[in-house]
């Protein structure tokens, strides 16, 4: 675009749209729809392409139009590829850095949504680790780009009338595009946000806007009333969509419709609303949008990573100054000069491919490398064995309900089960923060004299009637555990599950409650269980990021703040039955809590117990509650 055709309009545009993306990934719980800017980036984008190759189809070079590309969008691209991996390299765990190498070679391939799409959810906790997720959208840009400017030039070289044809193949793609992501909505469909075919309707919003080319309204006040429409259907969708907003589809189709509506009105300086889509500084940040949004989710992504925690105000303030420092830096010093070189085109792609072959020869050494865990001076990528009986006493997410064999989980505290005469039989039900006891239940069953049998169930908590989202196995397999139990009435059934989960007591207790009212009823004692203690990362990072702090890295901050064992507690009280919790024996009040005893960790992620964990808390259980 020529500076004849620059309009200030569309650079504040921009800032309409950076602002929110940055501000939702900070954590500004006010902007908590604010992912909706890329969005209206996608709008800018077919805009203003299409605009260029529209001016004049006849001239419209492939080679050029790729060469003015390659020039906007690398050089700041891989000027952040490579500090991005340098701290990467100096930082990430080896899981994690390995990850970082996959994420490297596909972003310098243009194919980064596709992984992301493969490994995690745009809003997974997993996200905050991954420093190159925010590329995910210039991927899905750059691939609309292969194949779009093809199109277009085929069309525009055949018969008369190139541009109702252009028109009228625009607006089909564009139907069925939307169509896709209509019928393919919600987080849990991945693929609908990633993918290209999902997205491309975004960018045909603003192609077809650009080929239509109406003329705006000739009276100001109609002007300004389109772009007063257009920001609310932009700040509407930001300031009340969340991460549990089914999106893209009709959520995305909103924010699409005010971008197109504010680059149709073309409100001009003055007035009441031009003072606003003219404004000097809101422009400024529109011209530098583009390395804004790439430099400023590695920082926060590296930021929460060395300090494990959530972002407070202050964090928020200095992630936001970085950003904006790093972005002038690279606008003024990166995206202008590379602007203004004119190399010869056969020269400019070979560097291209050279540098996108290079990044991804570093990204496959990082993989292959797994990660380089000599780096550390603690082997983090072996973590002590555990075992939960897993697939047979503790079924995975899916598994048939009627995999669990009561035969296979009964373990006895005697050679031969003619001698259990007499000795109690003890069950222990739960998700997997009841199968992280059953280590050490297990090896303390012949020591204490009791029998085992273990029913356990990932994400499945023990109540009779739930039904888990996600997981319709979990209600038939708590029916069948009732009624194993009501049939051989153990002399105690531990109930332990990751109680938190629930997050409002009002959730958790009534069902809760009537499951142990049901098992009382024949007779059957019962012992709660409180929450493990959980923390902000796998304790294994925990402890080989701080393994020089803390003398020696022993005890961390829970994240949990027990909210849930209070209630348990206060439960377990009024109807007069046993209750342990973890938590009692590990943590201090201000719920800073052990992480290792004698050298060895006791947790091999966030919350889940290594079998010297299992062993740890195993004995602290059966000290606080005798089984026999």
């Amino acid at each position: 675009m020529s500076p004849a055709d620059h309009r200030t309009d569309i650079d504040v545009l921009r800032s309409f749209a950076i602002l929110p993306v940055i501000a939702f990934h900070v954590g500004l719980a006010a902007f908590s729809g604010g992912y909706v800017g890329v969005d209206v980036f996608f709008v800018i984008s077919g805009y203003l392409i299409t605009r260029q190759i529209a001016a004049d189809p006849s001239r419209f070079s492939l080679a050029d139009f790729y060469a003015r590309r390659a020039r906007r969008i690398l050089p700041a691209l891989f000027t952040m590829l490579i500090v991005t991996g340098a701290v990467a390299t100096w930082l990430l765990l080896p899981v994690d850095l390995k990850r970082f190498g996959q994420s490297m070679v596909s972003t310098a391939l243009f194919s980064s949504n596709i992984l992301f799409w493969l490994q995690t959810g745009y809003f997974d906790a997993a996200a905050h680790t991954k420093p190159l997720l925010h590329t995910w959208s210039l991927a899905v840009e750059e691939q609309f780009y292969l194949l779009y400017p093809l199109v277009l030039w085929a069309l525009a070289h055949v018969g008369r009338q190139p541009r109702r044809r252009l028109i009228a193949v625009t607006a089909l793609a564009l139907c069925g595009s939307f169509a896709l992501a209509v019928l393919r909505p919600g987080l849990a469909a991945g693929d609908s946000f990633y993918l290209p075919h999902f997205r491309a309707w975004e960018l045909l919003v603003g192609a077809l806007l650009a080929l239509v080319d109406l003329p705006a309204p000739a009276k100001r006040g109609m002007r300004e009333s389109l772009a007063a429409a257009g920001i609310a259907l932009i700040a509407v969708p930001v300031l009340t969509y969340s991460e549990r907003t089914p999106f893209p589809g009709t959520t995305a189709l909103w924010p699409c419709l005010g971008a197109a509506l504010i680059i149709h009105a073309r409100v001009l300086p003055g007035g009441r609303l031009g003072w606003l889509l003219h404004d000097r500084r809101l422009e400024t940040i529109g011209k530098i949008s583009y390395s804004l949004y790439l430099w400023h989710w590695p920082i926060i992504v590296f930021y929460r990573y060395r300090t494990l925690q959530e972002l407070r105000p202050v964090d928020q303030i200095a992630i936001v100054a970085a950003t904006a420092v790093l972005a002038w830096l690279s606008w003024r010093y990166i995206e202008q000069p590379a602007r203004q070189l004119r190399p010869a085109q056969t020269r400019l792609f070979a560097m291209t491919a050279a540098a996108c072959l290079s990044f991804s020869a570093i990204g496959m050494a990082l993989h292959l490398g797994s990660g380089f865990p000599a780096r550390f001076g603690v082997a983090t990528a072996v973590i002590e064995a555990h075992n939960y009986n897993d697939g047979t006493c503790f079924l995975g997410k899916g598994q048939p309900a009627s995999s669990w064999e009561p035969e296979r989980c009964t373990f006895t505290s005697a050679a031969k089960p003619s001698q259990m005469s007499g000795t109690p039989k003890v069950l222990l039900w739960g998700d997997s923060h009841a199968a992280h006891f059953a280590p050490g239940l297990l090896r303390l069953r012949q020591q204490q004299g009791f029998g085992l049998t273990q029913a356990s169930y990932a994400s499945c908590p023990p109540l009779i009637g739930y039904d888990e989202p996600d997981n319709p196995q979990c209600r038939l397999f708590n029916e069948t555990i009732l009624r194993y139990a009501l049939d051989q009435r153990p002399d105690r059934v531990l109930l332990s599950a990751r109680w938190n989960s629930f997050k409002d007591p009002s959730r958790l207790l009534p069902p809760l409650r009537s499951t142990i009212d049901r098992l009382r009823a024949r007779g059957i004692a019962v012992i709660l269980v409180g929450e493990s203690p959980s923390f902000a990362a796998r304790v294994p990072d925990l402890v080989t990021l701080r393994q020089h702090d803390d003398q020696g890295a022993t005890r961390f901050r829970s994240s949990d703040p027990f909210t849930m064992d209070v209630a348990l507690a206060s439960l377990s009280q009024d109807l007069d039955i046993p209750f342990y919790s973890p938590r009692s024996t590990t943590c201090d009040a201000q719920n800073i809590c052990v992480v290792r005893e004698a050298g060895q960790l006791l947790y091999w992620d966030e919350s889940h117990f290594t079998d010297t964990g299992s062993d740890y808390y195993s004995g602290m259980l059966l000290r606080a509650v005798p089984l026999t």
